[in-house]
């Protein structure tokens, strides 16, 4: 086994998370490689140095501290802040636009249906009176002149 998987298993060592079976796997290995000796040492003797200068919190400390972190959470929570005004606003402005928005392009669609109803109306109105200009007979206009005109529709 290396070094470096040794070293893995040291920490896990100190951190409480080796079993049981890795840890005689652990001891044994230490009894051949003398730099995971080492590091063992320098380990155990930080462990060591960590639990002799570590104090107890008073009790009060941990309270105000609670009660600190309480009062900020309940100080965050108004909906009208500076923040979230702005991003509710052009939320809202977004949503009031989008509505807008459709309500202008069924509309649009409306008119475009009545223009071409109208369209197609007129087209039909144009071939009857095309048809009907079409159907009258050539006129023939004599004038009491002596000389004769006649005109005739060339439609």
């Amino acid at each position: 086994m290396n070094t470096e998987e040794l070293n893995k298993l040291i920490n896990e060592y100190f951190d409480n998370e080796l079993s049981k079976e890795k840890e005689v796997l652990l001891f044994t290995q230490l009894s051949q490689n003398k730099e995971a000796r080492e590091y063992f040492k320098n380990m155990n003797f930080l462990n060591s140095a960590v639990r002799e200068t570590s104090e107890k919190f008073p009790d009060e400390l941990e309270q105000k501290i609670l009660f600190g972190i309480k009062n900020k959470i309940e100080r965050k929570n108004p909906f009208f802040t500076n923040k979230n005004f702005f991003a509710v606003a052009s939320y809202a402005l977004s949503v009031v636009l989008i509505v807008i928005s459709i309500y202008f392009f069924n509309q649009s669609l409306n008119y475009k249906e009545r223009v071409e109803t109208t369209m197609s109306y007129i087209s039909s109105q144009n071939e009857k009176i095309d048809l009907l200009m079409n159907t009258i007979p050539v006129v023939n206009v004599i004038p009491e002149y002596q000389n004769e005109v006649t005109i005739n529709s060339q439609l």
